[in-house]
């Protein structure tokens, strides 16, 4: 490798692949002409490493989306990872090369992106940031992407080093639930076609998707069975059964849906800003779709459906959604589920008797005659059994033998002189 001046920038001579390469540095300097010829020799030297300086997020980026799909994820997922993608490459810049990409270029996105305001009120202020939940899916969505660069050789990290320690998203799952009472004034207070919408999803637990994707055809109003043509997970779409108390509910969504081209409902844009409204004239808590199906849940519940049942309702693999998000039974409702279901369970009696207070006639503390208690294998009445006999420990504990008194030496002569004694010698 030669270097030699022209103009005011130093140039580098280097044989390559049988020519020979004359490039600029860019630098004043001899000094700093030396380590860009010195990087250059490591590029040429180290495939890897070239890749890793010259690939951006963008790149990485698009690679995984392309990777993504070719699995077998369910749309939804594919267009949450496009989402949360296209918010790094927003922020970040797709024009960063992966090899700057560390601890500090990740706190600082975070900070970024935490300050953002995602909701105004009517004179434009901001009345909601983005939450730590969002940002914890997009942190996923970028820790997916450095793990796939890695494995192609373009990042050179791990993705453990540049990832926040114990950054929480702090979700706590919504409890809101309608009453019977207020599901109905919510239905009153709405357009009679939006209504429709909120019957069907608190009639047949549909989320918001398979609403406005419901035919009239998925319906059989008489049998109570309606088709949900869900994508979300691989048990969404499915045939759920509506119970008797639900069947007014589909009825009325099927006569007013309105919708066109045989669909069940009409479209329903920003319905979650319209739910919330309505839910304020009426006195009920704001509500969202996924509020309207945990209703249904918690109704199935106090009335004594089992999980499993609720869970295939819902359209989930188990009851672990089911417990953690959607199964919200109230306290006093409860209560009226376990009087119903333990009607039949006889009560049990406690018979207990002080020791101050003697027995009554024929029967012990247990409650029992003694012929019933000797049967058992003690005495009768409350006396406590002699333990002695099973417990050769405190038989020998108990036992003291008696002391012999002294021998009456004085009365031997008398014994020696007797008839008896003086026969014997005889």
């Amino acid at each position: 490798m030669r270097f030699f001046k022209r103009g005011e920038y130093w140039w580098c001579s280097f044989p390559w692949q049988g020519q020979t390469l004359r490039r600029s540095t860019r630098c004043t300097t001899r000094g700093a002409a030396l380590l860009v010829a010195q990087r250059w020799e490591r590029d040429r030297s180290d495939p890897d490493y070239a890749a890793a300086q010259t690939a951006t997020l963008g790149s990485a980026v698009v690679g995984f989306l392309a990777e993504l799909g070719r699995k077998e994820l369910s749309d939804h997922t594919r267009q949450m990872y496009r989402q949360k993608c296209g918010v790094l490459n927003r922020i970040l810049g797709a024009d960063l090369p992966l090899a700057d990409i560390n601890a500090r270029v990740v706190d600082g996105f975070i900070e970024t992106r935490a300050k953002e305001p995602v909701a105004f009120d009517e004179n434009g202020s901001p009345t909601r940031l983005v939450t730590a939940s969002t940002i914890h899916k997009e942190l996923v969505a970028l820790r997916q992407v450095l793990k796939r660069a890695r494995r192609r050789g373009e990042f050179r990290k791990d993705p453990g080093e540049v990832l926040p320690v114990g950054f929480s998203p702090k979700y706590e799952p919504r409890k809101v639930a309608l009453t019977p009472e207020q599901a109905s004034k919510l239905c009153a207070d709405l357009k009679v076609h939006r209504a429709a919408a909120v019957a069907f999803v608190l009639a047949t637990s549909a989320r918001r998707s398979e609403v406005f994707r419901a035919r009239l055809d998925d319906v059989d109003v008489s049998s109570g069975r309606v088709r949900l043509r869900g994508t979300k997970t691989d048990r969404a779409e499915r045939v759920v059964t509506v119970p008797p108390f639900g069947r007014e509910l589909l009825e009325f969504a099927v006569t007013n849906g309105g919708g066109l081209e045989g669909l069940l409902v009409r479209p329903w844009p920003n319905a979650r800003r319209g739910l919330a409204c309505a839910c304020k004239r009426v006195g009920a808590p704001a509500v969202t779709w996924n509020d309207l199906r945990r209703t249904l849940s918690t109704w199935l519940m106090e009335g004594g459906v089992s999980d499993t049942v609720v869970a295939k309702v819902l359209g989930h693999a188990d009851t672990k959604m089911l417990h953690k998000v959607y199964g919200r039974p109230r306290e006093e409702a409860v209560g009226e589920l376990l009087a119903r279901q333990t009607a039949a369970l006889k009560p049990v009696r406690v018979l207990y008797v002080s020791p101050a207070e003697p027995n009554g006639p024929g029967q012990n503390a247990l409650g029992a005659s003694p012929g019933e208690h000797s049967k058992r294998g003690g005495p009768s009445g409350t006396r406590t059994r002699d333990l002695r006999i099973k417990s050769p420990q405190l038989y020998r504990l108990s036992y003291q033998p008696k002391l012999l008194k002294p021998f009456p030496f004085r009365l031997v002569p008398l014994l020696l002189n007797s008839p008896a004694v003086s026969f014997l010698y005889r």
